[in-house]
């Protein structure tokens, strides 16, 4: 599955990369890993995960998503779909 990172750090580009576990997406976050709920950006067309402790954490702010901290990724709204199918090809 294609998923798109928005690092924390500017200087660092965005980049499009292909992950196959949940667990390849907690080490692009870098931390305790969950989905911004669709409440907050209703319109979202991508599911949108972040460090749920950015803020405790004092991680940097994101220059790609106001209002959150740390690295973003972006994953299609079905990932968790996804990730059960490609989990199913391999088994």
């Amino acid at each position: 599955m294609k998923v798109m990172l928005l690092p924390a750090d500017p200087a660092k580009p965005t980049s499009k990369l292909e992950v196959t576990s949940f667990d390849e997406i907690i080490k692009l976050v870098g931390g305790h890993t969950v989905p911004v709920p669709s409440v907050i950006v209703p319109d979202a067309q991508f599911t949108i995960f972040c460090d749920e402790d950015g803020i405790p954490r004092q991680l940097p702010w994101n220059p790609h998503c106001e209002g959150l901290r740390g690295n973003v990724v972006l994953a299609p709204l079905d990932w968790d779909a996804q990730l059960q199918a490609h989990k199913a090809d391999i088994h």
